[in-house]
Parts: C-alpha cells; structure tokens; sequence
C-alpha cells in the first residue's frame, strides 16, 4: 500500500513538474529578449584594467600597422632604385660593348675618305 501511495505521490509530482517546466517555458520565452538586453547591457559593462589590455592592445596593433607600412614604402623605394640601376648599368654595359665597334666604323670611314680623295700625280711621280 505505501507504494502505491508512493507511486501516486511520484505520479502527481510529475504531473507538477510538468506543469511547472511548461509554465516557466512560457515565462522563459516572454522574458528572452530582456534577458537578451541584460546580456547585452553586461558585456558592454568593461572593468577598466579590461579598457586598459584593450588600449594597449589597439597602441600595439597601431604600431605595427605604420611599421609594416613603413617596411612596404622602403621596399617599394629600394626596388625602384634598384631597377633605375640596373637599367643604368644594363645601358652602360651596351655602350662599352659598342665602343670598339663605333671606333672602328669610324676607322673604315676615314680610311675610305682616304681612298676616295683624287690622287694627283706629280711630276716627280711619273
């Protein structure tokens, strides 16, 4: 007998619970969106030494964003003085290649004038 009483008893407990967890569901889903607002109004609530990793963090980040832009602008330079240098050099070089080829065109050339000048003949020639 006492476990049937039991039984009932564990019976109508359930049917509470039941009861109790729909109604609280209800209550939970009307009070979501407050409890959305609670939540958001606490994360935006920072403890100062939170405000200050965050600072230090951002003065950070900062720094090293002007030094890689720092980096990339000298890269950028260097190339750019590199590239005018070897073009400078590259032309260099070509004109030290054609040097002895112009001093000898203009050798054939003064020559030729040479051959081409009319020869006299003296008297003492003949």
């Amino acid at each position: 007998m006492e476990k049937d009483q039991q039984e009932k008893v564990t019976d109508e407990e359930l049917v509470e619970e039941t009861e109790d967890e729909s109604k609280e569901e209800s209550v939970q889903e009307e009070q979501e969106p407050i409890d959305e607002e609670i939540e958001d109004e606490e994360e935006a609530v920072v403890s100062m030494e939170d405000y200050q990793k965050l600072l230090k963090e951002q003065e950070e980040t900062k720094e090293r964003l002007l030094r890689v832009q720092a980096e990339y602008d000298n890269f950028r330079k260097r190339t750019q003085r590199e590239k005018e240098a070897a073009l400078k050099y590259r032309a260099q070089e070509v004109i030290e290649e054609l040097l002895p080829v112009m001093d000898n065109f203009e050798r054939a050339l003064q020559v030729e004038a040479k051959m081409r000048q009319p020869r006299t003949l003296s008297k003492e020639s003949i």
